[in-house]
């Protein structure tokens, strides 16, 4: 156990940085944190008023989830398969956990990898990195968010993750030792965007991946592949699960009702943004890129991508 133990620590080590650098926020980011403080506070209010409600530590999901539907857009259950049986602290949260499985199997990234270093950037309240943490593989996973109160509450409930507070575009986190970042409803809050690609560029070992998802528009969509093939980032494959997402927001609407009415009311409101076809609306999807050396980049992306 000791030498399990001494493994453990060399490795965290060797990953995170030993420093003492002060965390600074920009304008937009005290923004973002003081919004998800307020919703933190909002939710707990509403369990002094409604006995009923998780409480909200136990909310440990923000993201809009995802259903799997068949040919016919009906959606059928995917996520409760060998090896992935959920337990009372995913239960309420099937369709959230799902956005988080389908965003690694589409990378091909299955749960007996042989996968070392997996970092969440927006991590919320810890949820989805704690999966990974269970139910894969990999050696080691961090979690990165901007509020405290999300880490603090992400610490409560899972103690083989390592959480930190901190800015995506300054990762507490040493040169070329990660092998995947995740990125789940949380890129278009990475201010400036530029910044992030250069320290995801950074921390990423050569041929490492960046998996995001996002919901966005396809000027955004544009903007945000510009800026990480600028910065040595290739976009190596695409998919577009609007569908799966709108019916996840769909079917969590109407479950939340009895766990949370404010984040009922956030699923219903998600909904709304993935109807119509126009350039206006926005499209969820699933994004791979792979870290190559900058002067190859472009090169790469003629050859290999679409």
């Amino acid at each position: 156990m000791n030498g399990e133990t001494n493994i453990v620590t060399n490795l965290i080590n060797q990953i995170i940085k030993n420093n003492e650098d002060q965390i600074f926020f920009t304008k937009d980011e005290e923004i973002v944190i003081n919004k998800y403080t307020d919703f933190y506070h909002l939710k707990v209010n509403e369990k002094i008023k409604n006995f009923n409600y998780l409480d909200p530590d136990s909310l440990i999901f923000m993201n809009d989830g995802y259903a799997e539907i068949d040919d016919d857009g009906y959606p059928f259950d995917d996520i409760e398969v060998k090896n992935f049986i959920l337990n009372t602290k995913y239960k309420n949260f099937k369709y959230q956990v799902a956005l988080y499985k389908q965003l690694l199997d589409f990378a091909k990234i299955k749960n007996n990898n042989d996968i070392k270093v997996l970092v969440d950037i927006g991590c919320g309240k810890g949820g989805g990195v704690s999966f990974y943490k269970n139910f894969y593989n990999f050696d080691y996973c961090i979690g990165i968010d901007l509020t405290r109160v999300n880490i603090d509450v992400a610490k409560k409930h899972e103690k083989k993750v390592n959480f930190f507070i901190a800015s995506a575009t300054n990762l507490p986190i040493n040169d070329n030792t990660v092998d995947v970042i995740t990125s789940v409803e949380s890129i278009f809050y990475y201010d400036p965007m530029s910044k992030f690609a250069q320290e995801a560029f950074r921390v990423l070992k050569d041929n490492g991946k960046l998996l995001i998802s996002a919901d966005l528009t396809e000027k955004q969509e544009k903007i945000m592949e510009d800026t990480f093939l600028n910065n040595g980032l290739v976009l190596y494959d695409k998919k577009n699960i609007t569908k799966n997402v709108r019916m996840g927001c769909c079917i969590s609407k109407s479950r939340f009702m009895d766990i949370s009415f404010s984040e009922s009311i956030i699923m219903s409101n998600d909904e709304t943004k993935y109807f119509g076809e126009n350039k206006t609306f926005k499209q969820y999807k699933n994004f791979i890129f792979i870290k190559k050396e900058n002067n190859y980049a472009k090169i790469w992306l003629q050859m290999f991508c679409l």
